[in-house]
């Protein structure tokens, strides 16, 4: 009885694992669909372009602020900077939260309290 429990458990984990699987190769899919207008910078014809506008919406896009008033941008000074962009913020998070601990350090040892 308890293999029996054990392997339904196990072979509703895998079943769940294709789904989430399978959702993450649809947003994939979905996120560089919806990119192409932007980075090949193609006129494409209407029914492609308002299928792609429509995709836009579920579209996760860290882009560079828009200084084209002010400086003109490569196309790898724009990948450069959308790449490093997202790592910038982190590493800005990663500062402020240690200096919070660092001021708060009561915060840190319920912290490590609680992660224990």
């Amino acid at each position: 009885r308890r293999y029996t429990e054990a392997s339904s458990r196990t072979s509703w984990l895998l079943k769940e694992g294709v789904t989430l699987a399978r959702f993450k190769i649809l947003w994939t899919s979905i996120q560089i669909m919806a990119s192409i207008d932007t980075t090949l910078r193609i006129s494409f014809p209407e029914p492609f372009r308002s299928y792609l506008s429509f995709l836009g919406v579920f579209l996760f896009d860290v882009t560079v602020p828009p200084f084209s008033c002010i400086f003109a941008f490569t196309f790898y000074e724009r990948l450069l900077a959308s790449t490093l962009t997202p790592i910038a913020i982190m590493l800005v998070l990663l500062v402020a939260m240690r200096a919070r601990l660092a001021a708060c350090p009561s915060d840190a040892t319920a912290a490590q309290q609680g992660s224990t």
